[in-house]
Order: C-alpha cells, then structure tokens, then sequence
C-alpha cells in the first residue's frame, strides 16, 4: 500500500489495488471537490483494512477513501481518533470511535480536550509592564 494520503476512487478494482490484504488501519470516505479531498466518515480495521473497505465499495455511499496501513491497532485507533476530532461536526460519524479489545490508552485527544477545559477554570491577569 501507498503509505501517502492519496485520494482513490472508492471501487473495488482500486481498493484492492492500493490496500494490502491482512493488514490494519485506518481510513477516511469521502469525495472530491476541485482537487481537494472531503472526509465525510472516518473507520480503521484492526484485523484487516481491505476488507472493510470493500464493505464500504457495496454500501456505495461515497465515491473516495483515503487509507493508510498501521503498525498494531493501537495506531490504527490514534489516527482514527486523530480525523474524527479534526473533522468534526462535519462527519457521518455520529458517534466517537471505540476503542479496540486489547488497548488501554484513551483517546489522546480527548484527554487533552479535557485538559484545556479543565485548565480554562483559571484565571490569568495580563498586565502591562511599562
């Protein structure tokens, strides 16, 4: 698999084309608007990213993706929750993806959401030194 972002038209000839077999990842769906690719879902696979594609080429609701493989699922969910944070409100994802058997990490993201939220109960004086 291309290890760039490229967009690719989502069929199946392609998916299998640029996606290896067996392997995880992450992806985004979407379409492309003068040159420029429009996430509008945003998935991973844990066991198999080709796979779970070609679901999507038969639900034939987008017409692009975006893929990249990942070392273990763990990553594969960091970049998925990396997009979904970065993407929203504008994507069919209604819900925060979940997080894989086997990985204690929280999402990144929303820990440090957290962290500023919690970090904005403060308060801060500017002053002017002259």
């Amino acid at each position: 698999m291309n290890d760039q972002m490229e967009a690719h038209q989502l069929t199946r000839e392609r998916v299998r084309h640029v996606v290896s077999e067996d392997q995880s990842g992450f992806y985004r769906l979407g379409y492309v608007l003068n040159g420029r690719f429009h996430t509008t879902y945003v998935g991973r696979s844990d066991t198999c990213l080709q796979r779970r594609l070609l679901v999507h080429v038969r639900e034939s609701w987008q017409e692009a993706f975006v893929a990249r493989p990942a070392e273990n699922k763990a990553e594969a969910y960091r970049m998925e929750c990396l997009f979904y944070h970065l993407e929203q409100p504008d994507l069919g994802n209604k819900i925060h993806p979940g997080k894989p058997d086997g990985v204690s990490a929280e999402c990144p993201y929303c820990l440090q959401e957290a962290a500023i939220a919690n970090s904005s109960t403060t308060t801060t004086t500017i002053t002017n030194a002259d």
